[in-house]
């Protein structure tokens, strides 16, 4: 489900300065996006409330990395907060937004894949 947070974040981030061209562009947008319709179709997920409790970890991880390393370098990888403006408060709202945003995208995801995994058994 951290395909389909890449997604809509970058979605969201075309509209302001972000410029995606080539790879950049498959990788953010178009991948996400065929992956998220591949699940949706041909996946039977049934996982259960614990494992969904573990999807948000990669992107924490990611962005813990990332902040660490904007720290160090004065500049976040993808640039969309600068450096200066953001501290250690500001990393946990962010985690705790992004935790939350990941398990109601993927609870949702999960209910509509079984919805259509019933379909498709009828």
């Amino acid at each position: 489900m951290w395909l389909v947070t890449i997604l809509l974040v970058c979605i969201i981030s075309c509209i302001g300065h972000f410029n995606f061209h080539g790879a950049f562009f498959f990788l953010h947008l178009v991948n996400p996006l065929l992956f998220l319709i591949y699940y949706l179709v041909f996946i039977d997920d049934t996982k259960r409330s614990k494992q969904i409790l573990l999807t948000p970890f990669p992107v924490l991880f990611y962005l813990i990395f990332d902040y660490i390393v904007g720290k160090l370098r004065g500049r976040f990888i993808y640039g969309i907060f600068e450096v200066k403006e953001t501290d250690f408060a500001s990393l946990l709202l962010v985690l705790c937004g992004v935790c939350l945003s990941l398990l109601v995208i993927a609870v949702i995801t999960q209910y509509i894949n079984q919805k259509l995994k019933r379909l498709r058994t009828r």
